[in-house]
């Protein structure tokens, strides 16, 4: 199964967030987004009933975001929509794992971490809004 390394959890608006370089993207609470945690996720395989599709990367803030809905990208704080590039990403929900408590915000379309009591900054306005199943992501960096 092929996996990415390189993605992180913002430590100020809790968006799953790509960054390989210096570069850290565009963060709505400001500024670019802050390494936290490190993740390594699957992509360009099969979806199954306990993985799903359609999550990309925004070309434009390096958020996660899903783009499996035909009229609707999200919000970018960047502006605009969410802008997909990259790689499909299948990501695991509703198992037991190691990371649980990555959603679905039904506001700007990214996936962020819900597991305190903190609900991030969403580029919507306010906190992130949780919606749908319980993904469930690997910590950890790809060695080489």
């Amino acid at each position: 199964m092929p996996f990415q390394g390189h993605w992180w959890r913002c430590g100020d608006c809790l968006a799953m967030f790509f960054s390989d370089s210096p570069s850290m993207g565009v963060c709505p609470a400001g500024g670019g987004h802050q390494r936290g945690q490190q993740f390594v996720l699957p992509h360009d395989v099969a979806e199954n009933s306990n993985e799903q599709g359609g999550w990309r990367f925004c070309g434009k803030c390096q958020a996660m975001f899903f783009d499996g809905f035909p009229t609707s990208k999200g919000v970018c704080p960047s502006g605009g929509a969410h802008s997909a590039a990259g790689f499909n990403f299948v990501l695991p929900h509703d198992v037991s794992g190691e990371e649980p408590n990555w959603r679905f915000c039904d506001k700007c379309n990214v996936m962020f971490f819900d597991g305190t009591a903190s609900k991030g900054v969403c580029p919507a306005g306010g906190g992130h809004n949780a919606q749908g199943f319980n993904f469930v992501l690997h910590a950890g960096q790809i060695m080489d």
